[in-house]
């Protein structure tokens, strides 16, 4: 990935360009159309800190993610299956590792991804939220109600309160479905607390 990510800012200038690396070795190689932003595109890499059951199913190696993310990349995704604190940990290393390599910290955005489920407020049990997530999930829903933005929309708020708290400057939604109510919900209610 970190080749990768250095041969494709190489190859955004639009000049032909030679590589020899550990993965991959070419000699003259050009890209175009040149990309209209200068110098390259913007490079976000999404990661970190997994918990629960994700973190034995996807064998995050969060450390090595957030160096990288810290050395290479422009923007940063937190990943949604997480907590807010472990999210706060993330970024502080980010931080850290950013200031190790010389960069600054501060020009690197940071957002976050995460599946929002609004719940009826009389829905004790949040079937909805366990239907819908059942279709797009196998992780225990204990893991999902403590990790993803689901409850009635008193909690929704809170739950986008707290992370906003952590200096996300983008936070990227994802209903668990076609809900519009969940969308007008998120339009009306929550952006225009974040302008």
């Amino acid at each position: 990935m970190s080749e990768t990510i250095q041969i494709l800012r190489k190859l955004w200038t639009g000049e032909p360009t030679d590589h020899s690396g550990k993965f991959f070795h070419f000699k003259g190689i050009s890209m175009e159309p040149k990309p209209f932003q200068k110098p390259c595109p913007p490079i976000w890499i999404a990661g970190g800190t997994a918990v629960g059951k994700a973190e034995g199913v996807y064998s995050v190696k969060a450390e090595q993610v957030l160096k990288r993310i810290a050395r290479l990349g422009d923007g940063w995704i937190a990943r949604a299956v997480t907590t807010a604190d472990k999210i706060s940990d993330d970024y502080k290393r980010i931080k850290e590792y950013a200031r190790q390599y010389g960069r600054d910290p501060e020009k690197i955005v940071f957002a976050h991804l995460n599946f929002v489920h609004i719940t009826d407020e009389h829905d004790a049990h949040m079937e909805s939220a366990r239907q819908a997530f059942s279709k797009i999930s196998n992780l225990p829903f204990e893991d999902i109600k403590r990790e993803y933005i689901v409850g009635p929309k008193q909690v929704v708020t809170q739950r986008i309160d707290e992370l906003m708290k952590l200096g996300i400057q983008h936070l990227i939604v994802w209903p668990t479905g076609p809900d519009y109510k969940t969308i007008e919900f998120l339009a009306d209610e929550i952006m225009p607390r974040y302008k």
